[in-house]
C-alpha cells in the first residue's frame, strides 16, 4: 500500500495470537520418532509432519494437549500442558511416547 503524496494510509493486518511450540518425541526403546510417523494433536484431522530426530512443530495448542502417534501399525501417545510463558515458541523438550495398546 502506497499513500498519495502528503496523505496517510491505515493498513490493518489480520494478526491473531496462537500457542505454538516445538518438542521431540522418542519411542520406548529410546529411538527418535521416525519421519514416516503419523501424528495428530488434540483429535484434529490434520496430520502433523515429523522432522529429523523426532522433532515436531505444533500450533493451535490448548492448555492441555494430547498427541496421538501411529508408527508402523503401532500406536502411542503423549500428553503435556502448555506452559505459562512469554516466549513466542517455547521448546518443550523430550517426551517418551507411551503405547496405547492398539
Amino acid at each position: 500500500a502506497v499513500p498519495y503524496y502528503r496523505s496517510g494510509l491505515l493498513v490493518q493486518f489480520p494478526v491473531r495470537h496462537i500457542r505454538a511450540a516445538t518438542l521431540r518425541i522418542f519411542l520406548p526403546d529410546g529411538s527418535p520418532l521416525p519421519v514416516q510417523a503419523i501424528v495428530h494433536v488434540n483429535s484434529a484431522a490434520e496430520a502433523i509432519p515429523v522432522g529429523m530426530g523426532g522433532e515436531l512443530y505444533l500450533r493451535d495448542l490448548e492448555q492441555k494437549n494430547r498427541v496421538l502417534v501411529n508408527v508402523n501399525e503401532h500406536h502411542c501417545e503423549i500428553e503435556f500442558t502448555y506452559p505459562a510463558t512469554t516466549e513466542p515458541q517455547p521448546d518443550l523438550g523430550k517426551f517418551e511416547c507411551r503405547t496405547t495398546g492398539s
